[in-house]
């Protein structure tokens, strides 16, 4: 599962949120033990993969795991003041240029 973050986040808090959310979820097997990467620094955020086994008989079951680990990674985040990042662009104007208002 990825989830990708703003810039600026303390990444170390994200990672031992993340381990904690994958710990205390029923769903996710202890072994093999998950583990958290931080990946990359993305165009808009910093990405971090969660990686985790559970036991499913079916995709509609492995979703609703995934769904469940959404909400909660959204609500923890939120409580500790994370941002989910979103694409995004600054665009910087050039002071010098003259409009003409005729």
């Amino acid at each position: 599962m990825r989830v990708g973050v703003q810039y600026g986040s303390d990444v170390e808090q994200v990672t031992r949120l993340l381990d904690e959310i994958l710990a205390n979820s029923r769903d996710v097997l202890a072994d093999p033990a998950p583990t958290v990467i931080f990946e990359d620094f993305g165009d808009s955020a910093l990405i971090f993969d969660a990686f985790f086994w559970i036991e499913s008989s079916s995709e509609r079951s492995l979703r609703g795991v995934r769904s469940a680990m959404r909400f909660e990674i959204d609500r923890v985040f939120k409580e500790s003041d994370i941002v989910i990042a979103f694409p995004q662009r600054d665009v910087h104007v050039d002071g010098s240029v003259k409009l003409d208002r005729s």
